[in-house]
C-alpha cells in the first residue's frame, strides 16, 4: 500500500501462490506513481513480475532488469524482458547509475 511516497508492506496472503508477490508490488507502484514509476527487477526466480512489469509499462512508467550474465537467477528478470516492456537490460554493477541518470532526466511531454 502506497500514500505519500511511503510504502507500507502488509501480511496478505499469497497472489498466484506467490507470496511476496512482485506484480503485487509493481501494481502499487503504478497506482502510487503513475508515470513516474520507475521499476527494477532484479535476480529471482520464476515469472512473477510480468503482470507488474506490464501494468509499469502501459502507464508510462520505466522498466529497467538485470542481465543474465549478472543475476544469479535469471527467471524473473528474463520473463520481464520477453515482455517486450523493459527499457533497458543492465549489469548489476550499472544500475545504480542507470537509475540516478534516469531521475535526472526532466519530465518529457
Amino acid at each position: 500500500m502506497a500514500s505519500s511516497a511511503r510504502v507500507w508492506l502488509l501480511d496478505t496472503g499469497a497472489l498466484s501462490a506467490v507470496r511476496p508477490s512482485a506484480d503485487l508490488l509493481l501494481a502499487t507502484l503504478v497506482v502510487a506513481c503513475g508515470p513516474r514509476a520507475l521499476a527494477v527487477v532484479l535476480t529471482g526466480r520464476g515469472t512473477g513480475a510480468q503482470v507488474g512489469v506490464r501494468a509499469v509499462a502501459c502507464c508510462g512508467g520505466t522498466v529497467f532488469a538485470q542481465d543474465e550474465t549478472t543475476s544469479a537467477f535469471f527467471g524473473m528478470p528474463g520473463a520481464s524482458i520477453t515482455t517486450g516492456d523493459v527499457e533497458r537490460v543492465l549489469a548489476l554493477s550499472d544500475i545504480a547509475a542507470a537509475i540516478d541518470s534516469h531521475c535526472h532526466q526532466p519530465p518529457s511531454g
